[in-house]
C-alpha cells in the first residue's frame, strides 16, 4: 500500500511537471503567434488609383520602398485599376516610385519619378487633366485694325480674347483679323503693345459675319500697369477670368514685344479691374539661374523676385545634398544618362531635410531592362518650389486627398548648374 501510494505520488508529480511544461510551451506559442499576428496586422502599405483616362504605353510599374531605399512591394499598373501595396515591414513612412518604359522616337525612354516621405496608408492618384472641347461656333467676324505698326514700322503682335481662335494678315499697315466666335453676340478683347506700352480695345457685341473697324493709335493704355524692373532679363503675363467662366482674357504678354525694337529686359504688364480672378506669371533670368513667380487670385502689384544662391555639395542620387539661401517647400531633382538608344531619367521630389536617396531597382524592372546601370545616373538639375499660400509638400503630391486651391501663389527656383 505504501509502495502504491509513493508510485501514485511520483506519477502525480510527473503529471504536474508535464502540465507546467505544457502550459509554458503553450504560452510561448501563443506569444509567438501574437507577435506574428501583430506583424501581419500592420495594414496596407500604400494604394494607387489609376484613372480610366490615364494614358500608358509600354511597361508600367510602381514600387514602394522604405526610407532607406529597400524595396517593400512592386506591382504593374493599367488604366482603371486600384493597386494596393502591402508589407510586413512596420515603416510608417515610405517612398513611392512610378516607372514607365516606352519608345520615344528612336529612343527607349525609361522614366522614374519618386515621391518621398509619404505616410503609410496614403493613396496616390494617377490622372490627366480633361480639357472640355469648345462648343460649336455660331460663325466668324472680322476686325480690321488700321495703323497697325509701331514707330519702327515693325507690327506689334495682337491677342484676341473670348474667341475660339483667329487668323490674321496685314497689308499696308492694316490688319485683317478673322475671329471664330464662341457665341453670338460676343465681346472680344484685343490687346497688344504700342511703342512698348500695353494697350487694349473692345470689339463689343460681335455677331457672325460682322466687320468692325479699329484704329490701333486709338487703343487705350491699360489703367493698371506693373513694371517688371529686376536685375537680369524679365518677362511676364497677366490673364483675367470672369466668375464661373473658364474663358481667359489675355491682357498683356511681354513676348508680344519680341519682334519689335521695344523689346526690353524690364517690360510693363497691363490689366483691367473688375474680373473675378487673375493669373499672373513673371519669369526672371540672372547669373544664379531663373526664378518663376505664379499667382492665381488677385493681382500682386508689388511682386518680389528674390536673389538666391545655390551650391551643390553632393550630386549622387543616393546622397544628394546642397546649400540654398532661400526657404523652400520641396524640391524636384533629376538625374539622367543617355547611352546608345537608351534614355534613362529619374526625378525625386522631397521636403527639406527629408531626402532619402534611391538605392535599388526592383528585380521585375531589372529583368525587363538589364541595360539599366544605376551608377551612370548623373545630376541634371533641380527645381526648388516655395509655396506662399500655406500649402505643404504633401499638397503638391498627387494624393487622392490633394486639391488645387482656387487661389495659389508660389515661386520656382531653377539654379544654374
Amino acid at each position: 500500500m505504501q509502495i502504491r501510494t509513493q508510485t501514485l505520488s511520483r506519477y502525480a508529480g510527473i503529471r504536474g511537471v508535464r502540465a507546467v511544461l505544457l502550459f509554458l510551451g503553450m504560452s510561448v506559442f501563443l506569444l509567438a503567434c501574437g507577435d506574428d499576428d501583430d506583424k501581419k496586422s500592420v495594414g496596407p502599405l500604400f494604394t494607387v488609383v489609376v484613372d480610366e483616362s490615364y494614358t500608358v504605353d509600354g511597361d508600367n510599374w510602381i514600387f514602394v520602398t522604405d526610407l532607406s531605399g529597400d524595396v517593400l512591394d512592386t506591382k504593374s499598373y493599367a488604366p482603371g485599376q486600384t493597386i494596393t501595396f502591402s508589407s510586413t515591414n512596420e515603416a510608417d513612412k515610405v517612398n513611392v516610385t512610378i516607372f514607365q518604359g516606352h519608345d520615344t522616337g528612336n529612343l527607349k525612354e525609361l522614366s522614374f519619378r519618386t515621391y518621398t516621405n509619404l505616410d503609410r496608408g496614403d493613396s496616390l492618384k494617377l490622372s490627366v487633366t480633361v480639357v472640355t472641347p469648345p462648343t460649336s461656333s455660331p460663325g466668324e467676324a472680322t476686325i480690321e485694325i488700321s495703323n497697325y505698326s509701331d514707330a519702327d514700322n515693325v507690327p506689334s503682335t495682337l491677342l484676341f480674347s473670348n474667341t475660339q481662335g483667329w487668323n490674321n494678315s496685314a497689308t499696308a499697315g492694316v490688319l485683317d483679323a478673322v475671329v471664330t466666335l464662341p457665341k453670338s453676340p460676343a465681346d472680344v478683347l484685343v490687346s497688344g503693345y504700342r511703342s512698348g506700352v500695353p494697350v487694349y480695345s473692345w470689339a463689343n457685341a460681335l455677331m457672325a459675319d460682322d466687320v468692325v473697324e479699329k484704329d490701333f493709335t486709338a487703343f487705350d493704355a491699360y489703367p493698371e500697369q506693373i513694371k517688371l524692373d529686376y536685375p537680369g532679363v524679365t518677362s511676364g503675363s497677366i490673364v483675367g477670368y470672369y466668375p464661373s467662366n473658364s474663358t481667359p482674357y489675355f491682357f498683356s504678354n511681354s513676348s508680344q514685344l519680341d519682334q519689335t525694337t521695344f523689346k526690353t529686359n524690364t517690360p510693363t504688364l497691363g490689366y483691367l479691374d473688375g474680373f473675378d480672378h487673375y493669373q499672373t506669371y513673371v519669369f526672371n533670368q540672372n547669373d544664379a539661374g531663373t526664378v518663376s513667380y505664379y499667382k492665381t487670385g488677385s493681382v500682386n502689384t508689388s511682386i518680389a523676385i528674390p536673389a538666391f544662391t545655390f551650391s551643390l555639395t553632393n550630386g549622387d542620387i543616393k546622397n544628394f545634398a546642397f546649400n540654398f539661401s532661400e526657404e523652400y517647400t520641396y524640391f524636384d531633382a533629376q538625374w539622367q544618362y543617355l547611352e546608345d538608344t537608351n534614355w534613362i531619367h529619374w526625378n525625386i521630389e522631397s521636403e527639406p531635410g527629408q531626402f532619402s536617396g534611391v538605392t535599388s531597382i526592383p528585380t521585375e524592372i531589372r529583368s525587363l531592362y538589364p541595360q539599366l546601370d544605376f551608377n551612370k545616373l548623373e545630376y541634371f538639375g533641380c527645381t526648388l518650389i516655395k509655396f506662399l499660400d500655406g500649402r505643404k509638400y504633401q499638397d503638391a503630391v498627387p494624393l487622392t486627398t490633394s486639391q488645387t486651391p482656387d487661389h495659389s501663389e508660389y515661386y520656382n527656383f531653377n539654379p544654374t548648374f
